[in-house]
This record gives structure tokens, C-alpha cells and sequence, in this order.
């Protein structure tokens, strides 16, 4: 899942995935996310915040990389065109 947002947000900018221990959250704040069938949970933190207990951060294109040799394939996704662009996959 975290690929997939990850190449969601490549059309606002850089898509990365931050990888951290789960002890990292130990103390914080956690509730059902919207998908309970893949395990998301809400975190209680900034996204800033949640930056800095990542252990790693690696490319969402390295990311669907890495899937993509185990056979799972997450594409880039587009859903946003700003005025004056053009949709290139």
C-alpha cells in the first residue's frame, strides 16, 4: 500500500516510501485506517514527525522495483492534470 500512495504522490512531486520499525510507534497514538483488510492504521503524528522516525526512505520507483521482480505490479497512477499539461503514462 505504501508503494502505491507513494506513486500516487509523484504527481505533486517526489513519491518516496519510509520504512521505521514498529517500535517507533511505540507511545504514539494509533487508530483503524480506512482500509482494515490491509492492515493501514492511522497514525497520531504530523507527517513531519513521521518523517523523522524513519529508518530508511527509499524511491517509489525503486519500491515498484523491487515489487515488480517479486510479481506485483504497482504503476505510476495519474489522476491529476494541471491546466496546460498533458497525460503521459
Amino acid at each position: 500500500m505504501a508503494t502505491l500512495f507513494a506513486r500516487h504522490s509523484e504527481q505533486f512531486g517526489e513519491g518516496v516510501v519510509q520504512l521505521f520499525p514498529r517500535s517507533a510507534l511505540d507511545g504514539v497514538s494509533l487508530e483503524r485506517g480506512v482500509i482494515r483488510a490491509k492492515a493501514e492504521v492511522a497514525v497520531g503524528l504530523p507527517a513531519a514527525q513521521i518523517a523523522e522516525l524513519s529508518s530508511a526512505e527509499i524511491p517509489s520507483g525503486v519500491a515498484a522495483n523491487i515489487l515488480d521482480e517479486m510479481g506485483i505490479r504497482v504503476h505510476r497512477i495519474i489522476t491529476f492534470f494541471p491546466v496546460g499539461k498533458s497525460y503521459s503514462p
